[in-house]
This record gives structure tokens, C-alpha cells and sequence, in this order.
């Protein structure tokens, strides 16, 4: 379910892969705040989807300063 709602948003079969890999990653260092005897895959879930929020804030601030970049090196060249 993990690599299906990464899958899902980001449709890019490497960076599902990498993000799959990070959740796990961020899973198992937070395996502290798990609750034994509630629902691993339900917060497994949650995991994923705030990595993948973080990962889409990351694209979307990394989106601006490409633009951002993009018009000043367009206006030096005019």
C-alpha cells in the first residue's frame, strides 16, 4: 500500500522507489512513537504520505527557484 500511494502521486517509477525506500528509512527511526497493538499498516501509511508531503513541498520550493533562476538568467542575457 506504501508503494501504491507513492506510486499513485508521483508516477515516476525511480522516485517511488527512492520514496518507498525513505519511508522505511523514516519508519524505523521512528519506531518509537508506534503504538503496540494499533494498526502497523495504518501508520505506516501516515508515514508515507507526510514523507511524501515533505518530498512535494521539496519539488514545488525547488520548481520556484528554478523559474526564479531561469528569469534572471533571461533578463542577463537580454
Amino acid at each position: 500500500s506504501v508503494w501504491r500511494i507513492a506510486a499513485a502521486l508521483l508516477r515516476d517509477r525511480d522516485a517511488t522507489e527512492n520514496l518507498v525506500q525513505q519511508v522505511f528509512v523514516d519508519a524505523y527511526f521512528n519506531l518509537d512513537q508506534y503504538a503496540q497493538g494499533t494498526d502497523f499498516g495504518a501508520w505506516i501509511r501516515t508515514v508515507a504520505r507526510n514523507r511524501l508531503r515533505k518530498e512535494l513541498r521539496t519539488a514545488v520550493r525547488d520548481g520556484r527557484r528554478l523559474a526564479t533562476y531561469r528569469d534572471r538568467l533571461a533578463e542577463r542575457l537580454r
